[in-house]
């Protein structure tokens, strides 16, 4: 019975009355019992009239959807809501039995897709297992994919950390030969000091990279040491240790004693024995040739001298009237005279032709080291083991003047200048002392041996003092100032004895290593006067050609010199103060001045006339410098700002602050991307494309006076009123190395254009 029925509804009877009769007949088909129930007609009929048709959750699930949806459609309350007739029905259930869409319910794409693969199976299931076939490839090819990504990526963590570890392994090796290196340098250089040169050499040698592959650590530190390592002097191999040598006046012969009692003559020219005279018993303490070369006199420890005739290595006379070992012998400079000193009580003058005995000293405790004439035979000085200096006349013997030395210990040699106004001694407080005859009160005083000095020679000229030292050195000194010239290391022992060639191009040496060594003092070191001023030169630069020097005094001027010739090609008063820095540009067309006027001026140097003054500073400018690459120059003053200045306006284009007042020196790299300033006793390097700190050095005690870039630009030098020069590497701000020698401040640095040596 339909809803419409059971309400009495008889107009509403149809034929989807009937429809409703089928659903209730399908309901019970489908499960097994009617759509509506109740305990009497009446229920049934307020059921089947007010209630819904509806299926269990079983059935819900057990039932297909779109049979379902068939059923409750022919059971809907409403008569429009049901089929139309039975036949719409009948249509219905065959869509439904086609599997295709069914009109008692939307269907969803799902079931459409299920519907249309159960009506053509064939195409469906080559579907599917295409479908499957790409998702199975593609699952594959994913996973083979994924599988060697994740290998991939293992592969590389593996190779970055065996990279990283080859790094660290190589970092802590560069690390052990750099502790190495500079282990072997620092030990390279104390065996220097101890006149050890072989083993100097093995040191240096061991860091000598010995393949392409090993990085080569050596610098200007190395080869600087490498120079030491070779002295130049030529090495005469003898058996003596100690004695003194002789040249002949002609500076054709060269006389060496040797430890068994003979002498050796060289020819200097070849430098082999000429000669070997044979006569003493006792070992040779000094030598000297007659002015003409013809004959020799020696000394011995056997207390006799003897004379010789080098034509034909014969003994011409026997000095024999000493009770001591003849320790100095000398001929009178005219040549007919010859002095003997033995080391106790006495002096003996003899006439060279007969050997007479022309007068005598006798002195208890006279310990007499040394003698040496003065350049006019009229007086002779003489060496006294207590320290005191005795000029006698040659003439008589008499003691003309008495000098207090108050060198310690002993007084082991002396020697006159060419104009006899001046006598050196030296002795074991390790002192040179330089005294005026006419005003003994304050001798100068050569400083610099770290021993006894054992011997002290002046050259032809006078312009310079040669003396050896226990501590294994020879030293050459300017006679005026007494400002040293060279160090001269090579001998392994103590160095006994030095002597000047007549033309003073030649020095030799003996030493308790068995050894004579023959130097050429003058290597490296020829120097011409260029310019005489009545005040200092506080700032100099040299044209990039090489032809002019530019020099900027005290007084405020600015002189052009022609290096061959030397005159001035140009001179002007420029600064109303001193230059304090001069530098040249890197192209060579320019240089600029700075003084204590508080102004910078730039130059052409081609014309010698000022194309720019930079005038607005507030105080005086210590140092200038331009930029390699920038048309710019920078300038610092007492402030504490660097200025950078741009060369084409004259205009301050930035300002750097230095934290400290007083900057004196600064300096840009060669590629001008880096700009250092001495600051106090701290190097400050900025960065100059944003003008950046990058490093501050530190190490220096005192004020920093002067810093300058190697030319490649991997090291800087530094020199500071510490007394000290030190290298630093500008990759990393590390320290290379300090340089010690000088005994004041040191104002200037120059690097050699193959970066191996530093002028201070």
């Amino acid at each position: 019975m339909s809803p419409e029925q059971a309400e009495g509804r008889n107009r509403e009877v149809g034929p989807p009355t009937d429809v409703y009769a089928l659903g209730a007949i399908l309901f019970e088909m489908l499960t097994g019992k009617a759509p509506f129930a109740g305990e009497s007609s009446l229920k049934l009929l307020q059921s089947i009239s007010q209630r819904d048709a509806a299926f269990s959750n079983e059935e819900i699930r057990r039932l297909p959807a779109d049979l379902q949806a068939i059923c409750l459609k022919c059971l809907e309350k409403s008569p429009s809501r049901r089929y139309a007739s039975a036949h719409e029905l009948a249509d219905d259930i065959r869509r439904f039995l086609d599997d295709f869409p069914v009109l008692a319910r939307r269907s969803t794409r799902l079931d459409q897709l299920v519907k249309f693969a159960r009506r053509h199976r064939g195409i469906t299931l080559s579907t599917v297992l295409i479908l499957i076939a790409l998702v199975g490839g593609s699952i594959g090819t994913g996973f083979f994919a994924l599988r060697e990504f994740d290998a991939r990526s293992r592969a590389e963590v593996l190779a970055r950390s065996e990279s990283e570890a080859r790094q660290r392994v190589e970092a802590l090796r560069e690390k052990e030969r750099c502790q190495v290196y500079w282990a072997n340098l620092r030990m390279a250089h104390e065996a220097y000091k101890a006149g050890h040169l072989d083993e100097m050499r093995q040191l240096l040698e061991e860091v000598v990279p010995r393949s392409t592959e090993v990085p080569d650590l050596r610098g200007f530190e190395w080869s600087y040491l490498s120079r030491l390592s070779q002295p130049d002097a030529t090495v005469l191999t003898t058996n003596s240790s100690s004695g003194r040598i002789a040249f002949s006046q002609d500076g054709n012969w060269l006389a060496t004693p040797n430890d068994d009692a003979t002498i050796t003559i060289w020819e200097v020219s070849t430098w082999k024995p000429h000669m070997e005279l044979i006569g003493h018993t006792l070992g040779v303490c000094d030598l000297d040739f007659s002015p003409d070369g013809t004959k020799l006199v020696s000394g011995a420890n056997d207390k006799t001298a003897i004379l010789w005739d080098l034509a034909t290595g014969e003994q011409l006379h026997h000095l024999n009237d000493h009770q001591a070992p003849v320790r100095s012998v000398g001929f009178r400079p005219d040549g007919k005279a010859i002095l003997t000193a033995d080391g106790t009580d006495s002096v003996c003058l003899w006439n060279v032709d007969d050997a007479e005995q022309l007068w005598r000293i006798s002195q208890e405790q006279l310990y007499i080291m040394d003698c040496a004439w003065s350049p006019d035979g009229g007086r002779v000085a003489l060496g006294c083991g207590r320290g005191t200096l005795m000029i006698v006349a040659a003439d008589d013997g008499k003691v003309i003047q008495e000098i207090q030395t108050d060198h310690q210990f002993w007084l082991t040699g002396v020697a006159f200048s060419p104009d006899g106004q001046r006598v050196a001694t030296c002795g074991g407080d390790k002192k040179v002392k330089i005294w005026n005859l006419s005003n003994t009160a304050t001798p100068t005083e050569l400083v610099g041996h770290g021993d006894w000095v054992t011997s002290v020679t002046s050259s032809t000229d006078g312009s310079s003092i040669a003396s050896t030292s226990r501590d294994g050195t020879i030293a050459t000194w300017d006679a005026e100032s007494g400002n040293r010239y060279l160090t001269l290391i090579g001998h392994s022992n103590w160095a006994m004895c030095v002597a000047y060639s007549r033309d003073g191009k030649q020095l030799a040496s003996t030493s308790a290593d068995g050894t004579v060594r023959v130097w050429n003092p003058s290597a490296d070191w020829e120097s011409r006067e260029l310019l005489a001023m009545p005040f200092s030169i506080p700032a100099l630069g040299i044209a990039r050609d090489g032809r002019k020097i530019i020099v900027g005094c005290f007084d405020g001027s600015v002189s052009i010199l022609d290096v061959q010739t030397g005159a001035a090609d140009f001179s002007a008063k420029t600064h109303d103060n001193y230059v304090s820095s001069l530098k040249v540009s890197l192209d060579g067309r320019r240089f600029a001045t700075a003084s204590h006027d508080h102004s910078v001026a730039v130059w052409d140097l081609a014309s010698c006339q000022p194309i720019l003054r930079l005038d607005d500073h507030p105080g005086p400018v210590n140092s200038i410098a331009f930029s390699p690459v920038a048309n710019q120059l920078t300038s610092a003053c007492d402030d504490e700002f660097a200025r950078v200045w741009d060369l084409e306006t004259g205009k301050e284009v930035h300002r750097i602050d230095c934290g400290l007042p007083l900057p004196l020196s600064l300096g840009y790299s060669p590629d001008g991307a880096l700009l250092a300033v001495a600051v106090g006793n701290e190097i400050k390097i900025w960065e100059t494309s944003a003008w950046q700190l990058v490093q501050v050095l530190t190490g220096h005690s005192h004020s920093v006076q002067c810093l300058i870039f190697s030319h490649d630009g991997s090291q800087i030098a530094t020199c500071a009123a510490d007394q000290t020069i030190r290298l630093w590497n500008t990759s990393n701000g590390r320290q290379r190395c300090v340089f010690k020698g000088h005994k004041g401040v040191i104002s200037s640095l120059e690097f050699s254009r193959d970066g191996k040596r530093i002028l201070s």
